[in-house]
């Protein structure tokens, strides 16, 4: 069995060494844990965005429906299906529709803006991903960097 060093700069060296072998393999380990849980959440609040994003598409949709049908109804030019009721709204009621509609599209564009920031945060956490995986391998050559 091999004897500890007797000497306190021998001591320290040792000690020190094992020190930096035990950081060098801890705190890599537990910035993949973190960057990983990031990219999760960030992939969890992607697919919020998302269906936000849709549902107000299809809320768009169906309240332009309705504005349309009622202006063509108070023209007189809207044929109504046999299947369906008829609905009829004032002048003021359409424009408070219309004004929802404007801040849905608003809601819309912020939302896309979102899913657009979100994009290049998951691009950044894959890249760092990516780092700690060449530090733990010891891989560090540029060209890997990729």
């Amino acid at each position: 069995m091999p004897t500890l060093p007797t000497d306190n700069l021998y001591k320290f060296m040792a000690i020190a060494g094992l020190l930096l072998f035990a950081a060098t393999m801890y705190f890599p380990t537990m910035l993949q844990i973190q960057l990983d849980d990031q990219l999760i959440q960030n992939d969890e609040s992607a697919k919020i965005l998302a269906a936000d994003l849709e549902f107000t598409e299809y809320k768009i949709a169906a309240m332009e429906q309705i504005i349309t049908n009622s202006i063509l109804q108070q023209e007189g030019k809207y044929t109504n299906p046999t299947n369906k009721m008829i609905l009829s709204y004032s002048e003021s009621e359409i424009k408070q529709l219309n004004n929802e509609v404007l801040e849905l599209y608003h809601q819309n564009k912020v939302d896309v803006v979102k899913m657009d920031a979100n994009d290049l945060r998951t691009a950044q956490l894959k890249f760092l991903i990516g780092l700690t995986n060449k530090v733990q391998y010891a891989d560090l050559t540029p060209e890997n960097w990729t």
